[in-house]
């Protein structure tokens, strides 16, 4: 059987079936070969090469958990950075073909860990320049209004981030506006559609760090 003849080389054909480069596989599967394994034609070992790599790309995508190479994690780091980046470009930096490459991005999409691709925008040029902190307070901890606060925030898209807290704060808001005055608008929207005990306003005065990227260390 082919799995015999490609003993000798199966640390290598192993790490190669991890990169999910079927291509490479095939040719080290060949020189373990030698020619002289009956019934192995070119064909079998290149379908038996991409089937192997298809089905551990499934595995990577369909497992309970999800475990990744460096490989895996630094196309995760390249695409947190720059989504835009072409797989052929993306392929040489993390030493990949390009089909090898598109795989692995594939399976990450399709297992969960790269929810979407989305454009940044430049709050400055878009005219919200300014970020406000928002804590609330509420002496009101019912299923009702929990659902009609949340209801409330999602349709006010000057608040792009919502947190429910432990501590004195019940809830923080992160919201970007125009001016001060813009967020004078929202707040009073926001106390004309329910009640709270406190609302304490703090105005972002520097930027220090911001970031969409995550750690992929913990993976």
């Amino acid at each position: 059987m082919l799995f015999v003849f490609i003993f000798a080389n199966s640390h290598r054909i192993g790490q190669r079936l991890a990169a999910g480069d079927q291509h490479v596989v095939a040719e080290l599967i060949r020189r373990s070969v030698g020619g002289s394994a009956s019934g192995t034609t070119p064909s079998s070992i290149e379908g038996f090469a991409t089937l192997t790599c298809s089905r551990m790309t499934a595995t990577r995508a369909t497992g309970m958990a999800i475990v990744l190479d460096k490989r895996d994690k630094r196309i995760l780091e390249y695409l947190q950075q720059d989504a835009s980046m072409p797989v052929a470009e993306l392929a040489e930096k993390v030493d990949l073909s390009v089909s090898a490459c598109w795989r692995r991005i594939k399976a990450l999409e399709e297992s969960g860990l790269i929810l979407k691709r989305v454009a940044l925008v430049d709050r400055k040029k878009a005219n919200l320049p300014m970020t406000v902190f928002v804590g609330v307070k509420t002496s009101r901890h019912s299923m009702e209004w929990f659902e009609a606060f949340q209801d409330t925030i999602a349709t006010i898209p000057e608040i792009v981030e919502a947190y429910r807290l432990t501590g004195n704060i019940d809830y923080l808001l992160r919201l970007v506006v125009p001016d001060i005055d813009a967020y004078d608008r929202v707040y009073k929207r926001l106390i004309s559609k329910l009640d709270f005990t406190d609302v304490t306003s703090f105005i972002s005065m520097e930027e220090l760090k911001f970031t969409t990227a995550v750690p992929v260390s913990y993976i």
